[in-house]
C-alpha cells in the first residue's frame, strides 16, 4: 500500500466531523510546520523553479508519467506551504490538472481516488454560498468528485481501497446539504430550498458510511469505522432538524445509537438528539434522552448538562436549571469560548426569573470575561434588565443604548 493510502487511513479513522479527514490530508502543512512566512515565501519559489525546470522537460518530449508524478509531488509541496492563503486556489488548479494528466496514462484505483479525494476537499473549501445555485444540483467539484471515486470501486476490491472511497463518499455527501444549511440566505428565509434533494444527499451519506464499516470490518480500526458511522447519523440527524424534517432527523439519531462505542460522542450525540425534541418543545421527551447515559466529568459532556439546564428552564423549573448549568460551568471553568459566557448569560436569566438581581448582575461579571459575549446586543439587554431592577436607571439605560448599536452576527447565537 503506498504512503498516500496510509495516510488516508490513518486519518479516516478519526470521529470529528469527516470533513476533516480531506482537509487533514491536503491542507496542513507537512515538512513546512515550523516554517515561519518568509521562510515558506522562499520555500515556495524554490519549489516553483523546480516546477518550471520539470515543465520544461515534460514540453520538450513525449507525456512521461514519472516526471508528471514528481511535478504533482511538487505542487502537492506548493498547497501545503500556501494551504491559508489565495495561492492554494492556484496550485490547486495545476494539481488537479496534473493529476487527471496522470489518470489518463495509469487509470488505477489509487489515482482515481487522490482525484476523488481531492476535489472532494476543493467542494469543502468553497465559500459559502448564499443559495443553492451553485451547490444544488451541479457542482463541479462535487459532480467530478463523485464520478471519481465511483471510477475506483470499478477498479479495486480491496478492502482498504474501498473503505476509503466510501469514506470519502460518506463526506461528500454530508458537506454539500451542510454548506447549504450555513449560507446566510438560507438561515434568514429558507424558503427555496431543494428539501427532496437534501434528504437524498443524507440517505446516501448513510448508505456509504455503512458501506464503510462492512468492508472494513475486518480491518484494524474497524470500531473507529463504527464511531465514524455514528457521527455521520448524528450530522445528518442535525441537518434533517435544521431543515424543518424532525421525525427524519429524529429516525437518524434514533438509528445511530447503536454503533456509539466505548470512547465514542455520546454526550455531543445525545445532546444534539435531546435539542431536536427541544425545539419541538417536548422537554419531557429532551431530558429523557439527555439522562439516556451516564454524564462525566470531562469536557465533552460541558453542553450536554446545559442542554438538560435548557429543557428544566423552558419548564420553569428554575433550580434544577440551575443546577444542570453550574454543572456544566463547573467542567474546564478556565474555558473562554463563547458557549461559558453564554451559560452565565443564561443564568443570569434564571436568577432575575427568580427575582434575585443582585446574582444575576454577578454572572453577567463572569459572562463579560469570555470571548464574543459583550459583542453581542442580548448580554446588554438582560444586564439592562438587572440594572434596572437594582434602581440603576442611568446604567440601565446605557446597556439598552448600547444593544440598539450591536449588529447580531453567527458569533451571538448562545
Amino acid at each position: 500500500m503506498s504512503n498516500w493510502i496510509k495516510l488516508i487511513n490513518r486519518f479516516a479513522i478519526s470521529f470529528v466531523p469527516l470533513m476533516i479527514l480531506a482537509a487533514t490530508v491536503f491542507t496542513q502543512p507537512t515538512g513546512f510546520r515550523d516554517l515561519d512566512p518568509v521562510q515558506r515565501k522562499a520555500t515556495s519559489g524554490r519549489i516553483q523553479g523546480d516546477v518550471d525546470d520539470i515543465t520544461r522537460r515534460i514540453n520538450q518530449g513525449r507525456p512521461n508519467a514519472d516526471l508528471v508524478k514528481k511535478r504533482l509531488q511538487l505542487y502537492k509541496d506548493l498547497l501545503d506551504l500556501n494551504y491559508d492563503n489565495s495561492l492554494w486556489d492556484t496550485y490547486a488548479d495545476k494539481y488537479e490538472e496534473d493529476l487527471a494528466g496522470v489518470i489518463k496514462i495509469q487509470k488505477t484505483a489509487e489515482n482515481c481516488i487522490r482525484l476523488g479525494g481531492f476535489l472532494v476537499e476543493r467542494f469543502r473549501r468553497m465559500p459559502i454560498a448564499n443559495g443553492a445555485e451553485n451547490i444544488y444540483p451541479r457542482n463541479k467539484y462535487f459532480d467530478q468528485g463523485v464520478s471519481s471515486l465511483l471510477e475506483a470501486l470499478n477498479l479495486t476490491s480491496t478492502a482498504a481501497d474501498l473503505q476509503i472511497v466510501y469514506t470519502y463518499l460518506s463526506i461528500v455527501y454530508t458537506e454539500r446539504p451542510q454548506k447549504l444549511i450555513a449560507a446566510s440566505r438560507f438561515q434568514k428565509s429558507r424558503l427555496k430550498f431543494p428539501i427532496k434533494s437534501i434528504l437524498n444527499d443524507l440517505d446516501d451519506a448513510v448508505t456509504y458510511s455503512r458501506k464503510s464499516l462492512e468492508v472494513g470490518e475486518k480491518l484494524p480500526y474497524a470500531s473507529e469505522l463504527k464511531a465514524n458511522l455514528a457521527g455521520i447519523y448524528n450530522k445528518c440527524g442535525d441537518i434533517a432538524v435544521a431543515v424543518g424534517e424532525y421525525q427524519i432527523g429524529l429516525k437518524f439519531f434514533e438509528k445511530g445509537q447503536e454503533y456509539l462505542g466505548i470512547g465514542g460522542p455520546s454526550c455531543a450525540y445525545y445532546g444534539d438528539w435531546g435539542n431536536a425534541y427541544l425545539k419541538l418543545n417536548q422537554f419531557d421527551k429532551a431530558i429523557e434522552i439527555f439522562n439516556a447515559i451516564t454524564m462525566t466529568d470531562d469536557a465533552g459532556c460541558g453542553i450536554l448538562w446545559q442542554n438538560k439546564g435548557d429543557a428544566y428552564a423552558a419548564k420553569g423549573e428554575y433550580t434544577l436549571a440551575l443546577e444542570n448549568y453550574n454543572k456544566s460551568l463547573a467542567i474546564d471553568p478556565a474555558d473562554s469560548f463563547k458557549r461559558k459566557g453564554w451559560l452565565h448569560v443564561k443564568t443570569a436569566q434564571l436568577f432575575l426569573q427568580k427575582g434575585d438581581a443582585e446574582q444575576a448582575l454577578w454572572e453577567l461579571t463572569d459572562a463579560a470575561k469570555k470571548i464574543y459575549v459583550t459583542d453581542c446586543p442580548e448580554f446588554y439587554r438582560v444586564r439592562s434588565e438587572a440594572y434596572r431592577r437594582l434602581g440603576k436607571p442611568e446604567l440601565a439605560k446605557s446597556d439598552l443604548q448600547t444593544a440598539a448599536k450591536l449588529n447580531v452576527s453567527a458569533d451571538c447565537s448562545p
